[in-house]
């Protein structure tokens, strides 16, 4: 990259920082434009975005700007890429921040959810009698995912919900499948969120970035963006493009670089900007959101960060995909059961359940959906805080409580000794 002159994002971190550090000119510049800086999602910044944070935030004297940041440790989920929750701690000791409690949810005013985030937050936190969660317990895959459509069947039918207040939250990938083949089975249409993040996007239509990043390479100067853009969607993917929310993106976006102050730039610089706008400035997965009708949605726990939906369904949380099966292993055999440490994947788990407006249902398959001969899944020990608030129920509609012997046989080892809290 540094022979042929360009830069990706973590360079422009790293150059940013050392840009502001050796020119004080530059610091001050920025630190006198902006006389507040803001950041959101602060859990999940690393250690060299903090820097960065620092430097924009400081002048060459030392001085601090007011700085304004949001941030929940509870939502912190994406340390496996190097985000440090306690950036949050660090900020509040070097500018001296008063620390302000969110008291109100903006995304609910149901009972329900709001006694179970808070429980989820506090294991200590006292729940009304009477407000529990169901968890539908199978022995199969195929009794799991009948169950589910059976779910969703009733919410549309009893219940008049539309398929895109429904998202169906799993924490691996390939735990969706054979729900997916049921679905279309049934002819259920649904939408797998995941598919929008921007790397399957660049997956999916790959053709397309590779020829944008080759004219960029060749300094290609002819024709205009939205021209380049509208002949490659149809030389590659003409028969896609009715209906296509992604690819109608792409056409209707280049259309601005083709206007105003771009008119004067060089194509090849302009296909540039047109690239690097649609990886920062479009939220794909929230565009989607707003924009699909009449599918149910489908995401792993960590799509759906972000987002929100009237009823939330969850299933695959057992043993060994959450917590993921690295911790579980020496857990389960006891050589380092004291020192496993759940919290990321208690937070993972928050995450999803807090996606819910109205309600939260979960599932659980004796039976792996990845691995249809293993038939000894347990219910995972993420759900050790909330055991006393769900209703248990089996295939025969028999309903339990967790201290019971129909449930015990179910659970991890790990919650076998849970005292319930009313």
């Amino acid at each position: 990259m540094i022979t042929k002159d360009k830069l990706d994002f973590d360079h422009l971190l790293f150059h940013s920082i050392d840009l502001l550090k050796k020119f004080p000119i530059i610091k001050n510049y920025f630190f006198n434009k902006y006389i507040m800086i803001l950041a959101d999602e602060f859990q999940d910044t690393n250690h060299v975005q903090y820097l960065l944070f620092k430097e924009i935030a400081t002048n060459s004297d030392g001085q601090k700007r007011n700085v304004f940041v949001v941030g929940d440790k509870k939502q912190a989920i994406m340390k496996f890429q190097g985000a440090n929750p306690e950036n949050i701690d660090l900020l509040i000791k070097d500018f001296e921040c008063t620390e302000l409690e969110l008291q109100k949810n903006h995304r609910t005013n149901s009972e329900k959810i709001l006694a179970i985030t808070k429980r989820l937050r506090n294991p200590e936190f006292k729940v009304d009698e009477g407000i529990n969660y169901k968890m539908y317990l199978n022995d199969t895959v195929s009794e799991e995912t009948s169950r589910i459509i059976s779910i969703i069947t009733d919410l549309f039918e009893k219940k008049n919900v539309k398929p895109q207040d429904i998202c169906i939250l799993f924490p691996q990938f390939r735990t969706s499948d054979p729900l997916k083949k049921e679905l279309d089975k049934r002819s259920i249409d649904y939408i797998f969120i995941n598919d929008y993040k921007f790397t399957s996007i660049v997956s999916e239509y790959s053709k397309i970035f590779t020829e944008i990043e080759s004219h960029i390479d060749n300094e290609y100067n002819e024709k205009s963006v939205n021209r380049i853009v509208r002949e490659l969607i149809n030389k590659y993917y003409r028969s896609q493009y009715e209906n296509n929310l992604v690819l109608m993106t792409f056409e209707k976006f280049s259309r601005v670089f083709d206007r105003g102050d771009y008119s004067s730039v060089e194509i090849w610089k302009r296909l540039q900007d047109f690239y690097n706008c649609l990886q920062m400035e479009i939220d794909w997965t929230e565009l989607i959101r707003s924009h699909i009708k009449d599918r149910i949605f489908l995401s792993s726990i960590h799509g759906s960060k972000g987002l929100e939906f009237k009823y939330v369904l969850m299933m695959g949380i057992v043993n060994f995909r959450l917590p993921h099966h690295n911790l579980c292993w020496p857990c389960f055999d006891f050589r380092n059961k004291d020192k496993v440490d759940i919290t990321e994947a208690k937070d993972l788990f928050y995450v999803g359940v807090s996606r819910a407006i109205k309600n939260v249902i979960f599932f659980f398959s004796k039976q792996d959906e990845q691995n249809l001969a293993r038939t000894n899944r347990k219910i995972s020990c993420v759900f050790s805080d909330i055991l006393s608030l769900i209703k248990f129920i089996d295939s025969h509609d028999g309903e339990y409580g967790f201290e019971e012997n129909e449930v015990q046989k179910f659970l991890c080892q790990n919650m076998t000794k849970v005292t319930p809290i009313s």
